[in-house]
C-alpha cells in the first residue's frame, strides 16, 4: 500500500505526446485511420480530457504530500508595551536581558501522526478520481473515434448518392433529347417532353439537397478533426464495405460489457472515491495529533535592559540567543455548531446520488447495446434487399426504355422505372453507410471500438 499509494498510482500520462498535426503534414487523401489519428492529436475536446487527467494526477500527488513532514522557515518581529525577557529563565534568579522589541527566526518541522484516517482516505479518493479521469479520457477517445467514423461513412454514402443522381440526371437529359427527336418525327407527344422536364427538375432539386448535406457533413468532419484542413481539398480514400456476414451476433454478457465500458468504470471510480469522502468527513469527529519541532534565534531590536548581579555590577548578556523545542500537539473537537454532522450528511447524499446515476448508466448501456444490435441487423437486412432492388430496377428501366424507343411503351412508365432505380440506388448506398456506422456503434456500445 505504501509503495502503491505513496510512490505510485495515479496517472502515468504526463509523458504523452501532445504535439498537434499541422496542415502541411496532412495528405491530400485521408483514410479513416488517418482521420482518426488527426482527430486524436487535434480535437479540442479530447485534448481537454487529457489535461483533466493531468490535473487529477496533480491532485493525487498533492494529497500524498500530507503524509510527509513539512519544513518551513518562520520569522517575525513583535513589539510589547512592557519590556520582557528575551528568552525564558532556565532557573530561579537567572540574570536576563529585557526588551520591548524582539525579532525571531525559526526552522520549523511539523509531522502529522494521527488524523483519524483523513489523510489516507484523501489519498485513496484522489487516486480513484485520477483513475476516473483516465477512464473518462479513454471513453472520450472511443466516442471521438465513433463520431469520426460515422461522419466519414456518411460522406462516402453521400458521394455515391450524388453520383447516382447525377447519372440519372444525365440519362434524363438524353431521354429528353430522344423525346424531342421523336416529337420532330411526330412519333411522340409534347406532354412526354413536359413529363421528362418535370422529372429533370425533381432530380436537380434532389442533387442540390444531397450536395448541401454532403458539404455540411464534410464541414462537420473537419471540425471534428480539429486540424486546419481546406474543405475543398478534403478527399477520402476508403470505400464503403459490405457486411462480412449475413447475420449479427446478438449474444452478450452485460457484466463483461460494463468492464470494458470506460464511462461506466469512470463512474464506478467516482462512486468509490465518494465513499472515501464520507470517511474524510467523519474523521473530523476524531482528534488530530502531530509532532512539532523548531530551532531558531531570538534577538533584541532597539534598546534593552540587563539585570545587575548582587554587587550591582552589570552582567554581559548576549543580545542574540539560540532556542530549540520539540513537542507533540493535539486537537480534540468539542463543539462546532453541527458543521461536521452536516458535512457527513452531505457526503452520504452525494454517494447515494452517484450510486443512482451509476445504476441509470448501467441500464442505459444495456439499452445502447440492444439498440445498436437491432440497428445493425436491420442494416444488414436492408443491404441484401436493396441490392436486389437495384438489380431489378436497372432491368426494369432498361426494358421500359427499349419499349419506349420502339413505340410500345409510355414515357410515364420509363420515368417511373428510372425514379425507382434512383430510389433503389440511394437506399442501397445509405444502407451500406448505416451498416458501417452501426457496426462501429455496436463496438462503441460494447466498449471494444478502440
Amino acid at each position: 500500500l505504501f509503495n502503491g499509494i505513496l510512490f505510485g498510482g495515479g496517472s502515468n500520462y504526463a509523458n504523452r505526446d501532445d504535439k498537434k498535426i499541422s496542415d502541411q503534414t496532412i495528405p491530400s487523401q485521408l483514410s479513416l485511420q488517418k482521420c482518426i489519428e488527426v482527430s486524436l492529436r487535434n480535437n479540442p475536446d479530447f485534448s481537454a480530457a487529457k489535461y483533466d487527467v493531468e490535473a487529477a494526477s496533480a491532485r493525487f500527488e498533492g494529497a500524498k504530500s500530507a503524509l510527509w513532514p513539512k519544513i518551513s522557515v518562520v520569522g517575525g518581529y513583535t513589539h510589547y508595551n512592557d519590556k520582557i525577557r528575551l528568552v525564558q529563565a532556565a532557573y530561579n534568579g537567572e540574570p536576563g536581558l529585557f526588551t520591548a522589541d524582539i525579532a525571531s527566526e525559526d526552522i520549523v518541522l511539523a509531522l502529522p501522526l494521527f488524523s483519524g484516517g483523513k489523510d489516507w482516505n484523501n489519498i485513496k479518493a484522489t487516486d480513484l478520481l485520477s483513475l476516473s479521469a483516465e477512464n473518462k479520457m479513454a471513453f472520450s477517445r472511443e466516442e471521438l473515434i465513433f463520431n469520426v467514423t460515422s461522419l466519414y461513412m456518411s460522406i462516402l454514402a453521400e458521394e455515391h448518392v450524388i453520383r447516382a443522381l447525377e447519372f440519372s440526371y444525365a440519362a434524363l437529359e438524353e431521354q429528353a433529347k430522344r423525346i424531342t427527336a421523336l416529337i420532330n418525327e411526330q412519333k411522340a407527344a409534347n406532354v412526354d417532353l413536359l413529363r421528362a422536364e418535370v422529372r429533370l427538375a425533381d432530380v436537380r432539386e434532389k442533387i442540390i439537397l444531397e450536395k448541401n448535406i454532403y458539404a455540411t457533413t464534410r464541414l462537420s468532419l473537419i471540425n471534428m478533426l480539429g486540424a486546419p484542413i481546406d474543405e475543398k481539398k478534403l478527399s477520402l480514400s476508403d470505400q464503403l464495405l459490405p457486411p462480412m456476414a449475413t447475420t449479427v451476433d446478438n449474444q452478450y454478457e452485460l457484466k463483461e460489457v460494463l468492464k470494458k465500458r470506460k464511462d461506466y468504470q469512470a463512474a464506478l471510480n467516482s462512486l468509490e472515491a465518494q465513499s472515501k469522502n464520507i470517511a474524510i468527513a467523519q474523521a473530523a469527529f476524531l482528534p488530530t495529533v502531530g509532532l512539532k519541532a523548531a530551532y531558531g534565534q531570538r534577538q533584541t531590536v532597539g534598546p534593552y535592559l540587563t539585570v545587575l548581579d548582587s554587587k550591582r555590577n552589570a552582567i554581559d548578556l548576549k543580545e542574540n540567543v539560540e532556542v530549540a523545542s520539540v513537542g507533540v500537539v493535539f486537537e480534540i473537537p468539542l463543539f462546532e455548531g453541527g458543521n461536521t454532522m452536516a458535512k457527513v450528511r452531505e457526503e452520504k447524499s452525494k454517494f447515494m446520488a452517484a450510486k443512482n446515476r451509476l445504476e441509470k448508466l448501467e441500464k442505459q448501456i444495456d439499452l445502447e447495446v440492444r439498440s445498436a444490435t437491432l440497428q445493425l441487423q436491420s442494416a444488414v437486412s436492408r443491404i441484401s434487399s436493396t441490392k436486389k432492388a437495384v438489380e431489378q430496377a436497372k432491368e426494369s428501366y432498361r426494358i421500359e426504355s427499349m419499349k419506349y424507343d420502339l413505340g410500345k411503351g409510355t414515357i410515364l412508365d420509363t420515368l417511373n422505372a428510372q425514379s425507382e432505380l434512383i430510389t433503389a440506388q440511394v437506399n442501397y448506398y445509405k444502407a451500406l453507410a448505416d451498416y458501417n456506422i452501426y457496426s462501429a456503434k455496436l463496438r462503441f456500445a460494447t466498449g471494444v471500438l478502440s
